[in-house]
């Protein structure tokens, strides 16, 4: 088996990233002469999907992911439909992606999990030329990944406190949602297009939403109170966001997402932002990924 690790040195709190992966693949490569792995440093934003595409190409067998739910997304792009397996050592601030997968956040269990033959299926979503295997999403919850973007802080209290500002500030916007069979029309705070369940941090999003069925969940968040906001924030945490009235849910494989009020559009793939003009484009790639993980 041939193994590349890819770490973002600058992915959650402040410890030697780098040194506590290269313990764990000591501690795991002690003894096997089957394996063989190589540890690469990304040196700034989309290094990360270029390395992992030339290791695609060279014949790896893995390219583990070492960061956050951004690196994740970066690595994943540049490993769709070639056959080689993405494995994720969780090293963000919210490890989205590895919680909805059941990968441990432990770095020597999630190391070993991508040195074993455990593999499996994943659908990937797309939002225009972007790609994401988590939650991509409009409204404020992209006013948000842009804030925590630019500060420097990181972890979850960071992350907490921008949210709480936004939600403050942020206003809802008119949308047209073109579904598979339907079009309708809402005036959301947020809307997440959920491949898995939660944004990360364990803030479930779209409660049993699975990566591999084929569908992409469109969970919206109406024009609500304060008081019920907050409400909202506690829900997630307990599995329970869908009861909050105000939550809307379609199931959808291509979708067009079109702002009415003739304002540009700002939107997140996997806490990623972006920007666009009045309207997206989504799509899904149904198990267009393998992804070192539990069955």
């Amino acid at each position: 088996m041939k193994c590349r690790f890819i770490i973002n040195p600058g992915s959650g709190r402040k410890v030697d990233r780098t040194a506590l992966l290269r313990r764990a693949l000591d501690a795991q490569l002690a003894g096997r002469t089957n394996v063989e792995c190589e540890l690469r440093r990304t040196e700034g934003p989309g290094h990360a999907r270029v390395l992992a595409a030339e290791a695609a190409r060279a014949g790896f067998d893995v390219v583990a992911a070492a960061g956050g739910d951004g690196t994740v997304n970066e690595v994943a792009g540049g490993l769709i439909s070639t056959g080689t397996a993405l494995g994720v050592v969780p090293m963000g601030s919210g490890n989205g992606f590895a919680r909805s997968l059941r990968i441990p956040l432990a770095v020597d269990a999630a190391v070993a999990l991508c040195l074993s033959p455990s593999r499996r299926g994943v659908d990937v979503g797309r939002v225009g030329e972007h790609t994401f295997v988590g939650v991509a999403g409009v409204g404020v919850e992209a006013r948000i990944s842009a804030c925590f973007q630019a500060s420097k802080r990181r972890g979850p209290l960071p992350y907490f406190w921008i949210g709480m500002r936004e939600f403050l500030r942020y206003r809802p916007r008119p949308y047209r949602l073109t579904l598979d069979s339907e079009t309708v029309a809402v005036r959301a705070l947020t809307i997440a297009l959920a491949n898995t369940e939660q944004y990360g941090n364990d803030a479930v999003i779209a409660p049993g939403a699975d990566c591999a069925d084929g569908w992409l969940d469109v969970c919206v968040i109406g024009d609500i109170s304060l008081l019920r906001c907050l409400h909202g924030a506690i829900a997630m945490f307990r599995r329970r966001i869908d009861a909050l009235p105000g939550y809307q849910r379609y199931r959808t494989r291509r979708l067009t997402l079109a702002a009415t009020d003739g304002e540009p559009l700002l939107y997140h793939t996997d806490g990623e932002p972006h920007s666009a003009a009045e309207a997206l484009e989504i799509s899904l790639l149904p198990r267009a990924l393998k992804v070192c993980g539990p069955m």
